[in-house]
């Protein structure tokens, strides 16, 4: 497959595809959130059943045909917009009539980060999407599909009332994303040190210590505290954006 020239950021494509995808994100989600809790629950299993296969096509279409059957840790899919598939796929485990409170409180952690974490990491990929744009038409498209489908879920969350918004309910949404975070960091050293595609290094959450972040703004701050304090600093702002979201949707919602 001949590669083409990526669309530019901000351009035609870019603009037109957030604004109508946003649009329909949102004219979906509010149908959605009119459903019952459990089919709302079983539509996010479906939803991460796809997002699986359609990851599992991502990977296959770079392993053969992008980089001569060879594995890029750059793409594994652990990033923060990763995640919601993982947990689109765990959440039907813990409906049921007889669910503990446990299964609860693990269910609306999950549905709480959706509606922070992945709202605010989907937002910023589709408003600043340069990782992308890249040179094959059905990757790009892909990488916009996803992250507006994570609009879509965590509209879905917040318009039905399914996450728990308080203080207590952030909090544990806090905690698995620290948690997830730490699993990133495993995969970031494992992959460093185990390497395949020449020149490929896992990124996840683009905390690795190992090499400067491409990320703009907190690449200045590594260079100016250094790799490991910026990485600290950036986990730390997208809690603040995070959480500056649910206290949106908690004065919103009352």
């Amino acid at each position: 497959m001949t590669p083409m020239t990526p669309p530019p950021m901000f351009g035609i494509f870019h603009i037109s595809t957030v604004l109508v995808g946003t649009l329909l994100a949102v004219f979906f989600a509010k149908r959605a959130a009119k459903l019952p809790k459990d089919r709302i629950i079983r539509l996010f299993g479906i939803l991460g059943l796809i997002m699986a296969f359609s990851e599992l096509g991502k990977q296959l279409f770079y392993y053969y045909v992008v980089n001569n059957r060879q594995f890029d840790w750059w793409i594994f899919p652990f990033q923060l917009c990763s995640v919601p598939m993982y947990l689109c796929l765990l959440m039907p485990l813990f409906s049921g009539r007889r669910r503990s409170k446990t299964a609860e409180k693990v269910q609306n952690s999950f549905c709480t980060f959706l509606a922070t974490y992945s709202l605010f990491g989907a937002l910023m990929a589709l408003l600043w999407p340069e990782d992308m744009l890249r040179p094959f038409l059905l990757m790009t498209l892909h990488g916009f599909l996803w992250h507006l489908l994570l609009v879509f879920l965590s509209l879905t969350v917040i318009f039905s009332g399914l996450g728990d918004f308080s203080v207590c309910g952030f909090l544990d949404a806090v905690l698995l994303f620290f948690g997830l975070a730490f699993i990133a960091t495993l995969i970031n050293v494992f992959g460093w040190y185990h390497p395949s595609l020449p020149g490929s290094y896992p990124d996840m959450f683009y905390i690795t210590p190992f090499v400067m972040t491409t990320q703009p703004v907190v690449r200045s701050v590594a260079e100016a505290v250094g790799i490991v304090p910026a990485n600290i600093l950036y986990l730390l702002s997208i809690s603040l954006f995070a959480g500056l979201i649910c206290l949106a949707v908690r004065r919103l919602c009352r």
